[in-house]
């Protein structure tokens, strides 16, 4: 069986760094985005990969370390996301809700210009970013859309 994810952050020797999905309901919480990831890692999906991003237009939740530990022990870093909409998307209404491919198509340009050093740092989701050591881990990586596991 195939399992998709939304994005693969793959190092140049072809290791997965981070798996990366993206929902957008209109307040994704820390127990809405708790059970996503317990649903990925019952099938398997996060078992070897050193980061979970989960992201909304809103909110983004990163789980880093074993995807196998308990969430209730190591709780994700929660990061900000209007400031990355509103820089990449300028004239979008924040009120409005993005579709899925629209907000994805962002994400994958976000980590792009993050993984080739290309993005303003001083906002707030790039400095909790660079705090977790998840900046540094994708440096030069290859952002692959919709990725088959």
């Amino acid at each position: 069986m195939s399992i998709v994810t939304d994005i693969l952050v793959r190092s140049a020797t072809g290791r997965p760094i981070a798996v990366v999905e993206v929902k957008n309901p209109q307040d994704l919480s820390l127990p809405v985005a708790t059970t996503i990831r317990r649903d990925m890692i019952s099938h398997g999906l996060l078992a070897d990969v050193p980061y979970f991003l989960l992201v909304s237009q809103d909110q983004g939740y990163l789980w880093m370390g074993s995807q196998t530990e308990n969430t209730d022990d190591y709780p994700p870093i929660t990061l900000p996301m209007r400031s990355v909409v509103k820089r990449y998307l300028p004239v979008a209404d924040s009120n409005d809700r993005l579709r899925g491919s629209e907000l994805e198509l962002v994400v994958i340009q976000w980590l792009r210009d993050l993984a080739e050093s290309r993005d303003k740092l001083d906002d707030e989701p790039e400095r909790l970013l660079a705090s977790s050591g998840f900046l540094d881990a994708i440096r030069r990586a290859a952002v692959i859309p919709e990725f088959h596991v």
